[in-house]
């Protein structure tokens, strides 16, 4: 089903930090690029409730299972991860990063520059290179049964990855992937030069939204919320595909969303 973006309710976020109330949903972690922060935000509001400011070409964020939260810096060729409120480097020596997966025994990240996928111990310390000549590793990085999956925006296609051999193999083609994930069982991805939010059954994908140059992606429960590194807001359907919202944080200075997740707000 592909259905057309039609404007929903917008709304302009508070410009200035919101308290983060505890017992609240899970606020959004988002990447301003351009801006090098990353951002928290009202899920069903679109409010500022912080930012973290440092993050000089913001990617993936994630959510380690000791609770601390990290940050891809593309711009810094390095992982970040947050301490006493600001983000400090954790993972160095890269040159592009974009993409991050936290397995049990390692990091694993895809440095896009490289067309690379490299593994570094739960210390920080660097194990190696997992897997070469993937093109344009990109920021939805994922571990899936025990397999990377790499959107590789450069070869229009998404491929598995071997964590242990490096072995490649070919899953998807799509034109420029950006993020893959899973939620309740489907699997969902953006395809920025084929301007959509897809799904994916099998070995193959099909359209669900009509979305000028998606980047960013989650899905869960209370909606699809996508981003595009070409304007500067969120915009949240329902999981049938109505749109419902949207939110500008372009009025609040803010450019370049590539990536966006839901986690628990630091202390």
């Amino acid at each position: 089903m592909t259905l057309l973006f039609a404007l929903a309710c917008s709304h302009t976020p508070t410009p200035s930090p919101t308290p983060v109330v505890p017992g609240e949903p899970d606020p959004l972690w988002v990447s301003a690029y351009a801006s090098g922060e990353v951002l928290l935000l009202d899920p069903e509001t679109g409010d500022l409730l912080r930012s973290f400011p440092g993050v000089e070409g913001a990617q993936a964020i994630r959510f380690g299972p000791d609770g601390a939260v990290y940050a891809v810096a593309e711009e810094r060729g390095a992982v970040l991860r947050l301490e006493d409120g600001v983000f400090q480097p954790f993972l160095v020596g890269l040159d592009k990063p974009t993409g991050l997966v936290i397995g049990e025994e390692a990091f694993y990240v895809g440095d896009y520059a490289a067309d690379a996928v490299v593994a570094f111990e739960r210390d920080g310390s660097l194990r190696g290179t997992v897997a070469s000549g993937i093109d344009g590793p990109d920021a939805g990085l994922l571990l899936v049964d025990g397999q990377l999956v790499v959107p590789a925006f450069e070869a229009d296609a998404v491929v598995r990855v071997d964590p242990d051999s490096g072995a490649v193999a070919p899953w998807l083609e799509v034109p420029s992937p950006r993020v893959v994930q899973v939620s309740d069982g489907t699997t969902w991805l953006t395809s920025w030069r084929g301007d959509g939010v897809r799904t994916v059954t099998g070995d193959t994908t099909e359209p669900f939204l009509t979305f000028e140059r998606p980047s960013g992606l989650y899905v869960d429960e209370d909606g699809i919320f996508v981003t595009s590194d070409q304007r500067p807001s969120i915009r949240v359907f329902s999981r049938t595909g109505e749109p419902l919202r949207t939110f500008r944080l372009g009025e609040l200075g803010y450019e370049g969303l590539t990536f966006l997740t839901r986690g628990p707000a630091p202390e």
